[in-house]
This record gives structure tokens, sequence and C-alpha cells, in this order.
């Protein structure tokens, strides 16, 4: 079996006063000043602390959640865990406190 000739100085650096395959002395070897930037680290999205909980809903607000995400996911190209839909819709409510207000006075919080 044959084995291929790779030059020395293709996988390894040149020792300081040692000569590469092209017979040049690793001091004639100029620098050419250009920079060389360091592979930038790949930066992780900060990490949320998520809290498990239990929420029973209706089997009609069930197939609600599973179409708003399908629809979200496969008509607009946005894939969303259904986790991310309550949490989402349970923030925009915090901040419509009149809305849910008015809700629980019309009766439509007391199911369960």
């Amino acid at each position: 079996m044959r084995r291929s000739q790779i030059p020395h100085d293709v996988f390894f650096s040149p020792i300081a006063g040692g000569v590469t395959a092209q017979g040049a002395a690793v001091e004639d070897v100029k620098d050419d000043g250009a920079e060389v930037a360091a592979p930038s680290p790949q930066l992780e999205p900060p990490r949320v602390e998520k809290l498990q909980i239990s929420v029973y809903i209706e089997p009609s607000t069930a197939r609600l959640l599973d179409e708003m995400r399908f629809t979200l996911q496969y008509e607009h190209g946005h894939k969303a865990s259904k986790s991310a839909l309550v949490d989402y819709a349970i923030r925009c409510l915090s901040a419509d406190i009149e809305r849910l207000v008015a809700a629980a006075e019309a009766g439509e919080l007391d199911r369960g």
C-alpha cells in the first residue's frame, strides 16, 4: 500500500529556526500584516426560569389552543409551544386588568 507524501508544514507549524517545505527559513517568511480574527463565541440566549403548573381547561379551549399553534406554524411560519402561547396570553391579559375584571363581573371566570 502506497502512502501519500504530505509536506510536514501543511499540518504542523514550522519550528523557529527550521526550514519550510519550500526551502525558506522560518525567519524569512514575511507577515502580510493582516489580522486574523478569532472565531466569535456563539452566544446562547439567556435562560429564563420556568415553573411547571397544571391548568385545567375545557376541551373547546384546548382545541382553540391547538388551532392557534398550528395556524401560527403552518400559515405564518412561526413555531411556538403551547406553553409559550399560554404565557403570552397571560401576560397580555394581565396588562388589561379592566378586561379581566369585566369578565369576572360577567361570570366568565366562575367555571372552575
